[in-house]
């Protein structure tokens, strides 16, 4: 194959022009030939990127040159001189496809605070610290104690998507009840109060948890920040904090801080 029907199958591969047993050589030189899969690869990136008349044009051109390369291979002088302006050629296209690439990244506006929150704002699917209904803790002889179908209600509150129904519920716990559970009650509380837009009152309740719900606390509190102050420093400290260390919201953390900027 010369290099002129090899560019002019990667061409017609990309556009996928190519069928049958043509399909299936080319397709089978590919496994065999790194260099073509890294062609075909940038011939795909640049017809991606080179869609303007203007620069689709320019592209015809340089096939154009391509050809008049091919007609004169027995011309050596000019057959140099061509190849210097393929090159040329070819270096412009990149770098056209580059600006192009480097414009729509540069005018794509990051994602909003509101947007950010939206997007990784998510409750539990149960509300209960040990991602187990409260409701089903029993009493050693068969019997729910009525704190136990306290939390319960709460619990089923939640389920049904009444989130202010299982806040109000929680507020109205006498006081040795929460004494009890505080961290479980600040924790549910905090996630509550969160899910009905209050992030101050949220952060409150995550900043008295003492023990456990470190790794919620921390993510559902950056949260919480953003929902209040949006994309401050000190909001996106509060991700890295979480990102850049071993937990179960590591890698979403991650990706929030990449669609930050």
């Amino acid at each position: 194959m010369t290099e002129f029907d090899k560019s002019e199958n990667i061409e017609r591969y990309v556009k996928g022009r190519l069928e049958g047993a043509e399909l299936e050589a080319f397709e089978a030189l590919m496994k065999s030939d790194p260099a073509l899969v890294r062609e075909v690869e940038l011939e795909r990136d640049i017809a991606e990127a080179l869609s303007e008349s203007d620069v689709a044009a320019f592209r015809k051109t340089l096939r154009q040159v391509q050809r008049e390369l091919h007609a004169k291979k027995n011309e050596p002088h000019k057959v140099a001189l061509m190849w210097r302006v393929l090159a040329i050629a070819a270096s412009i296209i990149l770098l056209v496809a580059a600006g192009q690439w480097l414009l729509r990244k540069n005018t794509a506006p990051p994602a909003s605070a509101g947007e950010l929150f939206a997007s990784y704002f998510h409750l539990p699917v149960v509300l209960s610290a040990d991602g187990k209904p409260s409701r089903d803790g029993k009493n050693t002889d068969g019997t729910v104690s009525p704190e136990m179908q306290a939390w319960g209600t709460v619990e089923e509150l939640f389920e049904t998507g009444d989130f202010e129904g299982a806040l109000n519920h929680l507020k109205a716990f006498p006081a040795p009840m929460i004494e009890n559970s505080p961290s479980k009650y600040h924790y549910e509380s905090g996630l509550l109060e969160l899910a009905l837009g209050h992030p101050a009152e949220a952060l409150s309740h995550f900043g008295k948890i003492t023990t456990g719900y470190s790794d919620e606390k921390n993510w559902y509190a950056a949260l919480a920040l953003l929902k209040l102050e949006g994309k401050t420093a000190r909001v996106k400290v509060a991700f890295q904090g979480v990102a850049f260390k071993q937990n179960p919201y590591q890698s979403i953390s991650l990706k929030l801080l990449e669609e930050w900027e």
